[in-house]
């Protein structure tokens, strides 16, 4: 059973179900990704907007409830997020901003990872035999614990 598609469900009637079993005030709701990595996941991750730290901070410490069920909640910080240009296929920017030459992310030559035939695959970052997005690409186990760091040393509060 699903509790709310963040994909299907419309802002405004989020916004309602969120307000509904909460008593704090949301501006804005919105899917974390873009595409689910599990369609078939009995949840998804959703990034609520509030007005003010401390209701964000609130929503923190008490957890958020949907249609009963208790959900817990942490600070949504987009720097602390894999960021991996699907130009290039380096970590720490995205393709918008990508000056570098474009590199398939399946086989690693010179040209856009959409109009890939190469059967077999190697990773432009560690030259393994796996596509650049593999997440045992040791490049971007490296990345992960980069950014594990950093969380870790993140408050989870909002200042207020």
């Amino acid at each position: 059973m699903q509790v709310m598609d963040a994909r299907a469900t419309t802002q405004e009637r989020m916004k309602e179900i969120i307000h509904a079993d909460n008593t704090i005030k949301v501006q804005r709701v919105a899917p974390l990704t873009k595409r689910l990595k599990n369609p078939s996941a009995p949840t998804q991750s959703i990034v609520i907007f509030t007005g003010c730290p401390k209701a964000a901070n609130d929503a923190i410490i008490e957890g958020v409830r949907i249609k009963g069920r208790y959900y817990a909640a942490r600070r949504y910080i987009t720097q602390n997020q894999i960021r991996q240009c699907f130009k290039c296929q380096g970590y720490g920017h995205k393709a918008e901003l990508c000056t570098r030459k474009t590199t398939c992310g399946n086989c690693a030559q010179e040209h856009e990872t959409k109009s890939c035939t190469e059967g077999k695959s190697k990773c432009a970052q560690c030259t393994g035999e796996h596509p650049a997005w593999h997440r045992e690409c040791p490049r971007r186990v490296k990345e992960y614990e980069r950014l594990e760091a950093i969380i870790a040393t993140t408050p989870p509060l909002f200042t207020c």
